[in-house]
């Protein structure tokens, strides 16, 4: 609709509206891109040293994330498993099965192993001494660490 209107005044509008589409479309998908690197940072955060976690427990711990999208992800509405197995797509990553509890009461579980995003995390995720499972970890323990890990912890 707006090119047709720039191209029914004439003069310079059609090539300005299209050079702004075009300008718009870029930022688009940088926020994305931006997104997408906060959400493996975060998760290289909240993975620490654990092998493995469920989908639910992520999704949980990264809601509960001070001043990050998540909370807010869908139109105001916090992410779900479904909205972090798509993100996390794009990068080769997909959520696996295995079953939790004893023998008797055994559970099948969703969620990611450590191992499918370490390169990842290695190509995408700043180096830095305070993200778990990038090169040069130092081990540092951040508040929002303790926090993801209380949080993991709990839904155990």
């Amino acid at each position: 609709m707006a090119a047709r209107l720039a191209d029914m005044l004439g003069a310079d509008w059609p090539r300005r509206a299209r050079e702004a589409a075009v300008t718009l479309s870029k930022l688009s998908d940088d926020d994305d891109d931006d997104l997408s690197v906060q959400l493996l940072a975060d998760l290289a955060i909240l993975f620490g040293t654990s092998e493995r976690m469920a989908s639910a427990a992520i999704v949980k711990a990264l809601v509960a994330m001070l001043e990050r999208p998540w909370s807010t992800f869908a139109r105001g509405k916090p992410l779900t498993e479904l909205h972090l197995s798509r993100l996390l797509r794009p990068f080769g990553v997909r959520p696996q099965q295995w079953g939790e509890g004893p023998k008797t009461h055994r559970r099948n579980v969703r969620g990611y192993y450590l191992a499918d995003l370490r390169p990842v995390f290695a190509r995408y995720v700043p180096q830095t001494a305070d993200v778990p499972g990038t090169p040069g970890y130092a081990g540092t323990v951040t508040t929002l660490l303790s926090t993801s890990h209380a949080a993991h912890a709990g839904s155990s």
